[in-house]
This record gives structure tokens, C-alpha cells and sequence, in this order.
């Protein structure tokens, strides 16, 4: 449509170009007619080719009819199609016809097209067309509603409405006249409706409280100055000013004084390797690099306390601990306060157990050196002095150590522990069962990292247990969990307990449990002697014979094997090789003639494991140190890449700006270019520079670690050596004290075996008697129950029973008579 209208709308003005020509409108007409005849000719062919396929198009359409309906400005609507907007373009009006009527369309203007095939169009056929144009609407409009006649309006129509003072008038001003957009382009356009989210109301700012708002506003606004009067006050009789006042005016310049220079001091050596430390382990992962370079600095100089600390801050990063108490001492000893409270500090946190003693008596000296320690320095000094007293037996020293300990350190709960152990040995028995409570209490609610609570359990019991108190001693030993290696032991003391109070069907229950092939592989002579007195205290001697003939039969041999032992060995080191031969072999019944639940029981003991753990820790370390010192290598091989890739970097910039462009049409670098490179030539040359100096140290810093390593590894191995001795002696002691229980439970046996005679015939006599027999006893704290909870043995235990285990033996003594037996 766009089309058509656009060769109308041509056509038009060069008709009426021709007709003002003819009519004799003057020479620049003609010309224009001419021009717009030619034009006309140009395009002459392109419309006849369009307007053909435009109406073949229309003939092709089956059941469709052409149609024009009269148009007027009442009942004309928009065209629905192209073939219905080229015929009212292309059809006169016919005024006869009523609004309604439909005729067909004779299509002129394809005749007339087809016709004037051969011979061009004439100025007539022009002006017909461009008649025909002005004739015909091309467009349907619906007409607007007409708004309130009594609106004053323009020439335009629009209405004009003055100046409202009080309210606005509701305005009736009509709509606008309507037309089709697809009379303009037609029905292959789609239009698609814009759909308008309908405004939403936004939310009004909070309303501003006047009295905050005049707190931020200052009442007093200061008055601006009158620029006038200002200058006024400083006008005087020299304004304006001018050179010549200027030149007029005398004055004289002071000479400089004479510039003397300071004299310069170079860094010394100790200086430069100081800061060529601190920027080698700038990103913190080059401590190997930073110890080496130290060794330089740290034996003189001023800068020695400093440099010790530093190393052995990083020694002890690295896992080499015995060269870094060793640095420590030697700053502690320095007379440099500010290092020395640092390496207190340091030193004090968390020893190993094979430093206790060594780093006690630094400590010791260092509290009286050094002053205004911080609390949680004086919180791990008190702690670590208190654990070593307690290791030496002196509880009355730990005691007052450990309570030195405040509640908020990290040491605290053991510092307690150690309180309340001290208070056993001590005799406080009221004080430690208070001190107890309150740990376990403490433990429940901040949690025990650090695995004690078991411990105080089984020290609870024992403190019970010599406070008489042996219900209460019974539930703790029951509170030991399963999975410590005091368990079996707290049993066997839960079993002395129940006896005490009155339950040995309690007590044989429990040695039955701890008897069975569960724990055939753990040391407990001991539970065959209370199992063997609660059989007694129920009158069932039977019984009590045969467990003291099952401990002989499994037992007879230890003593004479242990004897043996101790004969052939006298060297400590055989002991501990005994231990290692069971470690490497578990399966093993006898290791070196010794039985292996006695060489487990050598073992098992916490001042055995504590020395073999700090053996490890030097075995460790000796090997840390081969490993550190392979980080230098491996140092060197990073940088060396580096420096090679920044060499091929510079040489490449280099030969960009040496190189002279040649004939082929290369491009000469622009200035800025030039600038660039250079910029970037001078950086990787810095780079360079800085790696290559890296270098350097990292090979210093190798060489001082190969020969601290010489050190360090003696330090280490000589620590390993006395923690093994220390273990070795341990072995040695425990050795003989499990010879020296197995004789004493063999004696009492004997004992035993006396009441087992002498009461059996007494039984026998009552027996017959007719004698009336006691009633089972059961303790208060034994909760009854009316279920029947005695079933026969049959190989399994469940885990919860252990502890619980009560044996359904009758109680055969004569009711008038208490039988008790103890060892």
C-alpha cells in the first residue's frame, strides 16, 4: 500500500507539473515537467510489473469477491484486506449507490496498465491518476466523539480553558478521529498490543521527626561578611597595587646557610641478613630460608636475641622442637626483655612431654627475670610446673601450682585434675570428693576435650572407696567408659567395692563377666581373688575352690617364668625389646619366655606410653629435618624457572626495540609504543634483579641449615635416647611389681583356701543340722525389679551387662551368723 501510494503520489506531481506548465506559468515549470516526465518514464516499468503481480495474486484467491463499498464519513471502517484497499483507490465513488450496496470492481487502472504496455504512459492517463488519487479516500476513519459544545476552543478545535483559582472543572472534550493502521501497511505487518502494567502506588517516605531534624541543623547561621565592608578594611593607601609600588618597595634576601652533609652509615652485615630474613619469608611459607639466614646473626651481634626467637618461632612451625628449645633457653638467658617475655611466653604453651623437666627450669628462672607477664603466660607456667611436680611425687607442690591455673585458661580442667589428685595422696578426702564434683560438673557443661573425665571417675571411686562411701564408689567405677584402658581396672575395683557393700552376688557377677574369653588377653589375677571371697561371703565354698584352683591352674606358671626373666636379663634395653617383639607380633602367647598378658601389663602403663610417645616424636623429627631440607632445592628450581622465562621476556623486548623495520612495508613503533616497552623491559629487568638476589640467599640460607641440621639432629637423637632409657626403666619397674602382686595373691590364696575348709565343714555340720539359711542380700543403691533377669551363661555377654552382671547364687550361711572374708 505504502508502494502505491508512493507512484500516486509521484505520478501527481508530475501531472500537476505538466498542467502549470501548460498554462503558461513560466520556463522553470517547463523544465520541471520534463524532469518529472522523465522520472515518470524510469519507473514506469517497475509499476506495471508490481501492479500485474499484485492482481494476479487477487485472481488466484478462490471464493473471493471483489467488492467496493461506498465510503463516507459515516459508515467507512478500516480496509481488511489489499485487494479492498486497491479497489477503493483504484475505483471512482459512485454517488447512487446507498451505503449497503456492493458492486463489482472494474479495476481501471490494470487495464489501463496492460493497455499502455507498448506505447508509455500520456500526460492524460497522469492527470486521470492523480484525479482518481484525490477522488478516492484511501483510508477509513471512524469518526470522534464530539465533546461539550459550550467549551471554548481554538481555531484548531483543541478547547482552551483559562486559569482555574478555586477548583477544576470536569472537561467533556470528545476523542479524536480514528484510523486503521492497516489501511497505512497493510495486513502482512503484525501488530502486536502493547500492554501497560497498570502504576503502582510507591511507598511514601517516613515522615521526618521535627526535633531530629533540628538536631542536625545548626540553630546559629553564622552572618555572610559584607564583601564591600571587608575590603574596605583592607584597602589603604597603597590600592591599587602596581608594579612601580611593587619595584619601590626594599628588601634584601638572606643567604642560605651552608647545606652540611650527615655521614652516611652503610647497614651492616647482621643488619642486611636481618632484613633479607624478613623478606624471604614475607608470604610466611619460607621459615627453612629465614632459619638459615639466621644462623649468621644469631650467636652475635645485637640483633642475636631477635634472631634466636625468630628461629626458633619458625623451628617449632616446622616440627623441629628440639632446636627450638634450645633457642628459646639461649633468649631467655639473653638480657633482652622484650624478646625474653615473648620467648616466656612461647616457650611455656603447650610442652611436649619430653621437654617438661628441660623447659621447667627455664621457666623457673626466666618468672624471676622477667616481670608483667601476661596472665595466660603465668596460667601455662603454673600448670607446667605443677604437672612436673606431680610427676616427681611432690602433690603438696602440684597442689599449689595448679591452683594458681585460672578458670579462663586452656589448662584449666587439668590443672583441676591435677588439684584433685593431689588432694587424694594428700589424705583430703573431703576436699578432693568436692573437688571431683565440681570438675565432672565443669566437664558436662564445657565439654572434655582433652579425655579426663574417666580418669576422675576412676579417682572418684578410689577416693570413695577410702572414705568408706562404697555405694557411691560402685556407680563411679560404673561411669569409666568402654573404650578407656582403665575399664577392666575399674571393674575389678567395683568388685572390692560391691563387696564392701554387702553385694557379692554383684562382685562375682562382674569377675564372671571379666573372666570369660572376652578379655583373655588382659591382665586380672586380681578379679579371680574377689570373685573367690564373694563365693565365700555366700557360704558357697564349692565354688570358692574352684576359682582358686582356675587362678592357679592359669597363673601357677607367671611367677616362676618372671623370676626367670628378671635372672637372665639385667640389661633395660632386653625389656623394651621384649615389648617390641609383642608389638610386632600380638598372636604371639609367650614373647622371651614372659606370659603375654604380663608383657602387656609392662606396657599399658601411662608412664611407659608417655616415654615411647616422646621416642616417636624424636624419631619424627630426626626425619622432619631431611625433609625441610629438601624445600631448599626445591626453592631453587622454582626461581630458576622464573629467571629463565623473564630472560626469554627481556630478550624479546629488547629485540622489538633494536629491530629497524625492513622494506616489506613493517610499520615503525609509534613513540608510545616505544615508552611501553621500555616500561616493561625496566620491570622484568627489576624482577630479575629481585630473583637473582633471592637466590643468592636461598644458598646462603641452605649452607647455615646444613649445619644446623648437624645440631639440631643431635639434639634430637640424644632426647630420643633418654626418653627410650626412661621407657626402659619403666619396664623394668613394672615388671617387678606384677611379680609382686602375683606373690601376694598367691599367698592370701593360701589363706582363702583355710576359710574354704574350715567354712565348708562348718556348713556341712549346719547342713545337716537343719540349720536355717540366710536371704539374699542386696544393697540399697541394687534397684529390685520384678523381672526375672538371671539367665544361664552361654558364651555371649551383651556389652551393657558388664558391670551390671549379677551372679543367682542362694546365700548358704545360717541366718544368725554374717560370713565375711577379705584379703
Amino acid at each position: 500500500m505504502k508502494k502505491l501510494s508512493l507512484v500516486i503520489f509521484i505520478c501527481a506531481l508530475s501531472f500537476s507539473s505538466a498542467a502549470l506548465a501548460d498554462e503558461g506559468w513560466g520556463a522553470r515549470w517547463s523544465n520541471l515537467v520534463t524532469r518529472a516526465k522523465n522520472q515518470a518514464k524510469k519507473i514506469e516499468v517497475k509499476v506495471r510489473t508490481w501492479a500485474n503481480n499484485l492482481f494476479e495474486k487477487k485472481d488466484e484467491k478462490k471464493d473471493e469477491t471483489k467488492t467496493q463499498v461506498g465510503q463516507t464519513g459515516q459508515n467507512r471502517g478500516p480496509a481488511n484486506d489489499v485487494s479492498t484497499a486497491t479497489a477503493a483507490v483504484t475505483s471512482p465513488p459512485t454517488t447512487s449507490t446507498s451505503a449497503a450496496e456492493v458492486k463489482p470492481s472494474p479495476a481501471p487502472v490494470r487495464e489501463s496498465i496492460v493497455e499502455s504496455e507498448d506505447r508509455g504512459t500520456t500526460s492524460e492517463q497522469l492527470k486521470a491518476m492523480v484525479r482518481q488519487a484525490k477522488e478516492t479516500k484511501p483510508m477509513a476513519v471512524e469518526a470522534g466523539r464530539k465533546g461539550d459544545s459550550t467549551l471554548t476552543r481554538n481555531k484548531s478545535g483543541v478547547v482552551v480553558i483559562g486559569k482555574i483559582k478555586k477548583e477544576i472543572p470536569r472537561l467533556d472534550i470528545g476523542t479524536e478521529d480514528k484510523i486503521s493502521a492497516r489501511d497505512i501497511v497493510g495486513e502482512k505487518v503484525d501488530f502486536k498490543a502493547i500492554k501497560l502494567k497498570p502504576f503502582k502506588a510507591l511507598a511514601s517516605p517516613d515522615l521526618v521527626d521535627r526535633k531530629k531534624s533540628e538536631a542536625n541543623i545548626p540553630k546559629v547561621i553564622e552572618k555572610v561578611a559584607d564583601a564591600k565592608a571587608v575590603v574596605s578594611k583592607i584597602k589603604t593607601g597603597d590600592f591599587p597595587v602596581t608594579k612601580e609600588k611593587i619595584d619601590a618597595v626594599n628588601y634584601a634576601l638572606a643567604q642560605p646557610n651552608e647545606i652540611i652533609e650527615k655521614e652516611s652509615k652503610p647497614l651492616s652485615e647482621p643488619e642486611l641478613i636481618m632484613i633479607a630474613s624478613y623478606m624471604i619469608n614475607d608470604d610466611n611459607k619460607s621459615c627453612h630460608n629465614m632459619v638459615g639466614l639466621l644462623q649468621s646473626v644469631k650467636d652475635k651481634s645485637q640483633y642475636a636475641a631477635e634472631a634466636k626467637y625468630l628461629a626458633g618461632k619458625c623451628e617449632k612451625e616446622m616440627g623441629l622442637y628440639a632446636q627450638y628449645v634450645d633457642d628459646m633457653r639461649a633468649v631467655i638467658k639473653n638480657e633482652d626483655d622484650e624478646y625474653g617475655k615473648l620467648a616466656m611466653t612461647s616457650i611455656a604453651d603447650n610442652v611436649k612431654f619430653a621437654f617438661e623437666d628441660d623447659v621447667a627450669e627455664i621457666v623457673r628462672a626466666g618468672k624471676e627475670k622477667f616481670k608483667d607477664l601476661t596472665a595466660s603466660t603465668y596460667d601455662a607456667i603454673s600448670f607446667l610446673l605443677a604437672k612436673v611436680s606431680a610427676h616427681d611425687g611432690n602433690a603438696e607442690s602440684a597442689l599449689n601450682h595448679a591452683k594458681k591455673v585460672s578458670e579462663k585458661s586452656e589448662y584449666y580442667t587439668r590443672a583441676q585434675f591435677i588439684v584433685f589428685s593431689s588432694e587424694v595422696l594428700l589424705g583430703n578426702n573431703k576436699d578432693s570428693i568436692e573437688t571431683g564434683k565440681n570438675l565432672i560438673a565443669y566437664l558436662n557443661k564445657k565439654g572434655d576435650p582433652h579425655k579426663i573425665e574417666a580418669l576422675v571417675h576412676l579417682n572418684m571411686g578410689r577416693t570413695y572407696y577410702n572414705s568408706k562411701q562404697y555405694a557411691e564408689a560402685s556407680q563411679s567405677f560404673l561411669k569409666i567408659k568402654k573404650d578407656h584402658p582403665q575399664w577392666v581396672q575399674g571393674l575389678i575395683e567395683q568388685g572390692w567395692a560391691q563387696l564392701q557393700s554387702n553385694d557379692p552376688a554383684g562382685a562375682i557377677g562382674n569377675m564372671f563377666s571379666v573372666q570369660t574369653n572376652i578379655f583373655a588377653k588382659v591382665y586380672k589375677p586380681e578379679s579371680f581373688a574377689v570373685r573367690t571371697i564373694g563365693y565365700i561371703n555366700l557360704c558357697q565354698y564349692g565354688d570358692a575352690f574352684q576359682s582358686i584352683n582356675l587362678f592357679e591352674r592359669i597363673h601357677g606358671g607367671w611367677s616362676q617364668a618372671i623370676s626367670k626373666y628378671i635372672t637372665e636379663h639385667k640389661s633395660p634395653a632386653k625389656y623394651y625389646d621384649t615389648v617390641k617383639l609383642h608389638l610386632l607380633n600380638q598372636n604371639l602367647i609367650s614373647v622371651d619366655g614372659l606370659p603375654m598378658q604380663v608383657v602387656r601389663e609392662m606396657a599399658r602403663h601411662r608412664d611407659f606410653i608417655n616415654a615411647q610417645n616422646a621416642v616417636n616424636e624424636m624419631v619424627d623429627e630426626v626425619e622432619q629435618w631431611r625433609f625441610v631440607e629438601n624445600f631448599f632445592a626445591r626453592d631453587l628450581n622454582r626461581i630458576g624457572t622464573k629467571i629463565a622465562n623473564l630472560k626469554n621476556e627481556s630478550r624479546t623486548l629488547t629485540a622489538k626495540l633494536t629491530k629497524t623495520p625492513n622494506t616489506k612495508g613493517e610499520l615503525q613503533l609509534s613513540p608510545i609504543e616505544v615508552n611501553e616497552m621500555k616500561s616493561q623491559l625496566a620491570a622484568v629487568n627489576r624482577r630479575l634483579g629481585s630473583l637473582e638476589f633471592r637466590v643468592e640467599m636461598v644458598k646462603k640460607a641452605q649452607s647455615n641449615f646444613r649445619d644446623l641440621k648437624s645440631k639440631g639432629v643431635t639434639l634430637a637423637v640424644n632426647k630420643k635416647n633418654d626418653q627410650r632409657s626412661r621407657a626402659e626403666k619403666v619396664l623394668v619397674k613394672r615388671l617387678k611389681a606384677v611379680k609382686e602382686e602375683l606373690d601376694e595373691i598367691f599367698a592370701n590364696n593360701e589363706l582363702l583356701k583355710y576359710e574354704v575348709y574350715a567354712g565348708s565343714g562348718e556348713n556341712i555340720r549346719f547342713e545337716v543340722a537343719g540349720g536355717e539359711k540366710g536371704a539374699a542380700t542386696k544393697p540399697k543403691h541394687v534397684k529390685d525389679t520384678q523381672k526375672n533377669m538371671n539367665w544361664n551363661f552361654d558364651g555371649e555377654i551383651w556389652e551393657d551387662e558388664i558391670g551390671n552382671f549379677r551372679s543367682s547364687l542362694e546365700n548358704n550361711c545360717p541366718k544368725d551368723k554374717k560370713k565375711s572374708a577379705s584379703l
